[in-house]
């Protein structure tokens, strides 16, 4: 709202082409107090469609006069305006902090995916099931029970021996 009061303040001395007198024409609609919202800026509506009563001109009846305009335009140099920046350092500075708060939020998306990945990979080799080294597990158990088998077998067959030897 700054650059509305500014502008405002310069133009209401001005002169369109056709004026002779000071009309306190100001460039914008004055903007409610407590807005801060660059929607609530409006062009006043005797500048509409009006071009010849632009207030640019410091005297008047003089046509080529573009005094007010300058100063205007002069706005974009001047340090008083944000924090003792100009309107473009306080725009840059704007774009910066913009830029950082993006780039922090780019970064923390990145770092909480690898979280994220390096939770489930995790979580995987604790519940998770090795195929491979359950098949070889299975491949030992099924051979021990065989040999463990060929073991009982024999037994028997040695002790159905040393009875049939007792008779």
């Amino acid at each position: 709202m700054n650059i509305v009061n500014k502008v405002n303040a310069l133009s209401v001395n001005g002169f369109g082409l056709d004026d002779t007198a000071a009309p306190g024409r100001t460039f914008f609609v004055p903007v409610a107090p407590g807005t801060s919202d660059a929607f609530a800026i409006n062009i006043d509506p005797s500048l509409r469609n009006q071009p010849r009563n632009i207030p640019i001109a410091a005297t008047a009846g003089n046509p080529g006069d573009n005094t007010i305009a300058r100063q205007i335009a002069g706005i974009a140099n001047d340090t008083t305006f944000f924090n003792s920046q100009t309107p473009v350092e306080h725009y840059s500075a704007f774009l910066n902090r913009l830029a950082s708060i993006g780039s922090d939020a780019k970064s923390g998306m990145k770092t909480t995916g690898l979280l994220g990945d390096q939770l489930n990979s995790q979580r995987e080799s604790v519940i998770g099931v090795n195929l491979d080294e359950e098949a070889i597990n299975l491949v030992k158990y099924q051979k021990g029970y065989e040999a463990a088998a060929r073991v009982i077998n024999t037994s028997s067959e040695m002790l159905s021996t040393l009875i049939n030897l007792g008779r």
